[in-house]
């Protein structure tokens, strides 16, 4: 009779070691499918930035020429020369169809994402025209930047 009782103890410890292994590993696999599906948003978050960034700098940089670039930072300037497209009108679609100078404000309303563009005068007659996309995933303030040179160089 003992024998049995030993036997039986043994099953029921062998069981909640398996119960306990299996939860173990279901928590990881669900934990690691959590940071999966995390990272398929940022990755795609951070593409569609980069091609709306990629989109305003083409735009800029072939539909515009040099002195209407300057035009542009004069007229719409007022302290400084940063320029600045706020998240409502910061899409592939406005940018298309609109002209530049009813796309950009001189103010920022700091809602995230927006593009800040500034212009450096490297040389007489050419500028370094910045182009600083700013987007939020999460707590981190991810910034991508691209920037072209435009003018008689």
């Amino acid at each position: 009779m003992s024998k049995l009782s030993k036997k039986r103890g043994l099953t029921l410890i062998e069981v909640i070691c398996a119960l306990a292994i299996l939860c173990t590993v279901s928590a990881y696999i669900c934990n690691v499918k959590i940071k999966a599906i995390w990272l398929k948003n940022y990755n795609e978050n951070i593409r569609i930035h980069t091609e709306l960034s990629e989109i305003l700098k083409n735009n800029l940089k072939y539909n515009y020429t040099y002195d209407e670039i300057k035009e542009l930072f004069a007229s719409e300037c007022d302290k400084g020369n940063k320029l600045y497209i706020n998240k409502e009108k910061l899409n592939s679609n406005d940018l298309k169809i609109y002209e530049m100078k009813d796309i950009v404000s001189n103010i920022n309303n700091g809602r995230f994402p927006y593009a800040e563009i500034f212009i450096e005068n490297k040389e007489k007659d050419v500028v370094k025209v910045v182009i600083n996309l700013k987007l939020k995933n999460g707590k981190n303030i991810n910034n991508i930047n691209s920037y072209f040179y435009k003018g008689d160089y």
